[in-house]
């Protein structure tokens, strides 16, 4: 268990960085964050036992950082939860169940179709409620964030 306390406001910094095709690590003690995409990912597999003076310096850093994270420092960081946990589809459509029946039919129709963000977004925009879309995606994920928190047994406020 870890001792520090967590501020949720801080690790909903890292969770805003969250995409289905990268990983966000918080550093315990800086409270930093570091990104590693799919793509670095895949670099660092290849490359990480090379010697090959033919990398780049910004490909060597890269792939320093992530043996830090992955291996050498691996107790330093914490992993955010990833973008199948926070799954927005699901918090859009819980979002659409708050609407009105007419509102909620349609943003429910964009949810699980193709471009389902853009929609969502472009309908947001068009009734006005990109603001009430903010506010509830960051109560959700406040609350994702504490039973993460919890599940983890670290200690936040």
């Amino acid at each position: 268990m870890d001792n520090n306390t967590y501020q949720l406001s801080k690790l909903l910094e890292g969770l805003d960085m969250v995409s289905t095709d990268c990983s966000v690590y918080m550093h315990k003690k800086t409270l930093e964050f570091d990104v590693i995409t799919d793509e670095n990912l895949r670099i660092y597999e290849l490359f990480q036992s090379d010697e090959d003076r033919s990398l780049l310096d910004w490909e060597k850093d890269m792939i320093q950082t992530i043996d830090d994270i992955l291996n050498v420092h691996v107790h330093d960081y914490l992993k955010l939860p990833d973008a199948y946990e926070i799954h927005d589809h699901n918090i859009m459509e819980n979002f659409a169940y708050t609407l009105s029946d007419h509102l909620k039919n349609e943003f429910l129709s964009t949810v699980f179709r193709k471009g389902a963000f853009r929609r969502f977004e472009q309908l947001l925009l068009h009734y006005g409620l990109r603001q009430q879309w903010f506010d509830y995606k960051r109560k959700v994920y406040l609350d994702k964030l504490a039973n993460w928190c919890e599940t983890q047994g670290l200690n936040y406020e």
